[in-house]
Formats: C-alpha cells, structure tokens, sequence
C-alpha cells in the first residue's frame, strides 16, 4: 500500500488559527453579536486579503449562530423563560467549558440543563421558598460573582417556571436519545406477584409537574409571549412512543401512583394512594385504577417488575 505524503509543514499552523478563531465567543458588548477575533495567519492566506477579514468575520458569526440556534431548539420553553439573549450569554459560557465535538450539534445541548438546574437551585436556596411552587423572581435572589448565576441578575421570571422548563426540555432531549421499549404483557405469575415487587419504568419515561402553560411552548417564538399560570398544577408523562417522542396529560391521581410506584412496591403505591381518602373516593379510585394500569402499559411506562 502507498503512504499518503506527508502534509505540508503550513497546514498544522492553519488549521489551528482557524479552530481558534471559531472557539472564540462572538463580541457582545455592543448590544450585538458580532465577530471581533483577529487572526493575521487566515488573512494572509485566504486569496483576497483585503475582504479576507469580512469573510472570515461572516464565518465566525454565522458558525456561532448555528449553535445558539441549535440551543434553542434543544431548551426552547427554557430559552422563552429567561429571554434569547441572556440564554445565549449562558450557551456561550457552556460551549466555552464543553466545546462541540460531535458531528450533531444538538450534542451541545448535553448537561445544559442539569448545569442550569444546579445553578438555580444555588440561587433559590439562599432563602426557604415561601410556597410550592415557587413564584420568586430569580434576579433578586441572585448573590456572588459566578458568572452563569450573574446572567441571571435581571431575570424575573419565577424560580419554579425556570425550573420546570428546563425539566420539560431536558426530559424532551432524553426521551429522543432513549430506545422504545417493547410493550409489557405481565403473565399470570407477573401479576401474582406484583404487589411485593417494584415497577420499572421505560428509560424514556420522566414525569412532570407544570405549574404554567409550558408544554405548548415547543417551538421558539420571537419575542417570547408570557407563559400563563394554571390556577392547579398539570401533569405530564415525557416519553418515547414507538415512532416519536410524547408529552401526554394525566390526571393527578394518576400522577401521583406514578410517582409512589417509582419509589416503593406496587401494593404499597396502592395503599398510600388510598391512604385518608373518604368512601366516595375510594371507589372513585378504585374505577379509576384499571385504566390507569392499562393506560400505564400500553404506552409503554411499565416495563417489567424486579
């Protein structure tokens, strides 16, 4: 087999002023992003040196664009939450510690959401919240100079509405990555059994308190509209079905025996379902419960026992 030639001793250099500009995060100190990276080696080397710098400047922003652009996708209620612009100074300090280095840019959205979640948990707990959930303004909970809780300083959406956004985007992203799993048809031995024995739920499966009109909110809009408070909180199952991914509504009922069979056995999700519940309830959920079960295993939420 013939060697390839050795690569010519000015390509290395090249290639590594090119990857430098393109890491450096566009200038936004104007009010507008823009390019002003300096890189006299790409300069002298491109065939018109003159508009070189222009040229270079459209690459470095449009490049930058694509991967906010890829963020919103991947955090869209999140981005709407706190605004475009402070999401994309918080997107350029992540691209900054976590470089892209996978071929599908919404890859760059991998740990956005816990990294922002860990942040805004920091911030609430400098006081207990008042109430669940909680409506506090972010900004003026903000204290230190970290520069990821620092973007958010003007915030004021609630502490909560920012937090189950980025629970509903991240449990999006996960149930796309996650494989669907076959549906479960438990045996008569399975059933016998179930009560000592613990569910497992479907890798894809995340459930979801909303306490704000955010599950419509898919899709980035421009400006962003105000999200809408519930006057009781919603639940929803993210999940992957078998040929896309789900948000489905449950009652809250329902809502709370997925959250108690996530923790404990089955017989005992059942008990502390009904524990206080008056007669009338009691038969309500017991009528109830057979859909739930049914609903629970023909979309896929239950997987087995152990």
């Amino acid at each position: 087999m013939t060697s390839l030639p050795p690569p010519p001793p000015w390509l290395a250099p090249l290639q590594e002023a090119f990857g430098a500009l393109l890491e450096t995060p566009l200038d936004a100190t104007g009010g507008t992003l823009r390019s002003s990276a300096d890189a006299p080696a790409l300069t002298a080397a491109l065939a018109d040196p003159s508009t070189a710098r222009t040229r270079l400047a459209l690459y470095h922003e449009q490049y930058w664009m694509r991967l906010y652009g890829a963020l919103h996708a991947e955090l869209p209620r999140f981005a709407q939450v706190v605004g475009y612009w402070r999401f994309n100074a918080l997107a350029t300090l992540h691209l900054h510690e976590a470089p892209p280095n996978r071929v599908d840019l919404a890859r760059c959205g991998d740990g956005l959401a816990a990294r922002l979640l860990a942040g805004i948990d920091r911030i609430a707990s400098t006081a207990p919240p008042p109430a669940t959930p909680d409506t506090r303004a972010i900004g003026p909970l903000v204290h230190g100079p970290d520069p990821w809780t620092d973007t958010l300083r003007s915030v004021r959406a609630p502490v909560d509405l920012a937090r189950q956004a980025l629970r509903m985007d991240e449990a999006a992203r996960r149930a796309l990555a996650a494989p669907h799993a076959a549906v479960w048809r438990p045996t008569g031995a399975d059933v016998a059994t179930l009560p000592e024995r613990r569910l497992r739920f479907a890798p894809s499966f995340r459930l979801l308190r909303e306490d704000w009109a955010l599950a419509e909110r898919a899709v980035p809009s421009d400006p962003p509209a105000p999200f809408s408070r519930h006057a009781e909180p919603w639940f929803w199952v993210s999940f992957r079905a078998e040929r896309t991914t789900a948000l489905a509504r449950v009652e809250p009922g329902f809502a709370r025996l997925l959250a108690l069979a996530s923790e404990r056995p089955f017989g005992e999700a059942i008990d502390a379902l009904a524990q206080g519940r008056d007669p009338t309830d009691t038969a309500a959920l017991g009528a109830a419960l057979p859909g739930w079960i049914e609903r629970a295993l023909t979309s896929g939420w239950w997987i087995g026992a152990r």
